[in-house]
């Protein structure tokens, strides 16, 4: 019974973290796109919003396939990996939300291109994943989970050519 109590605590705490970093993510967004802040100074060759960009899509990138082999390689549990997954995540897509929020909000007609998309290929990520990990929608599991796996493939795509285009590569 203790067991089930402590696995309880976890998640309902699990839950209230993820509810804290969905409302900075839309705190950070609004505020990014109204430019309460300032994300357009330089860092090097790139504004504080391009870091943000790039960093979010060196934690995916990185983050995501380790996910996939350690769960299926190591010994670390199962449940240590997913949330460290869905965290990171969760992270990621708030920096990536300041980047396209700061973009959306500094240009009258923005270029919807490879960025709109991948926009909406990561929120679907990350409302599937979501939805998955703490089964908002429990009989709708195995139809999330192919939904999340085939975006993940389509992030796989679009990331690099979004990379190539807006560095002028292509």
């Amino acid at each position: 019974m203790k067991g089930g109590y402590m696995e309880e605590r976890r998640n309902n705490l699990q839950t209230w973290i993820a509810i804290a970093i969905g409302v900075a993510i839309i705190i950070g967004a609004v505020g990014s796109y109204a430019r309460w802040w300032d994300l357009g100074y330089g860092i090097g060759s790139y504004s504080l919003a391009h870091w943000s960009g790039w960093i979010s899509a060196v934690l995916i990138s990185v983050t995501v396939p380790l996910f996939v082999i350690l769960k299926r390689r190591s010994g670390i549990p199962y449940l240590v990996l997913l949330t460290s997954h869905v965290f990171i995540n969760l992270v990621a897509f708030g920096l990536l939300t300041l980047h396209w929020a700061h973009h959306l909000g500094r240009e009258f007609s923005p270029d919807w291109g490879t960025g709109l998309t991948m926009f909406l290929v990561i929120s679907g990520m990350v409302l599937t994943g979501v939805i998955q990990r703490f089964r908002l929608v429990p009989k709708s599991q195995g139809n999330m989970r192919f939904i999340h796996r085939g975006l993940s493939l389509s992030l796989i795509i679009i990331l690099p050519i979004h990379v190539l285009q807006n560095t002028g590569m292509i």
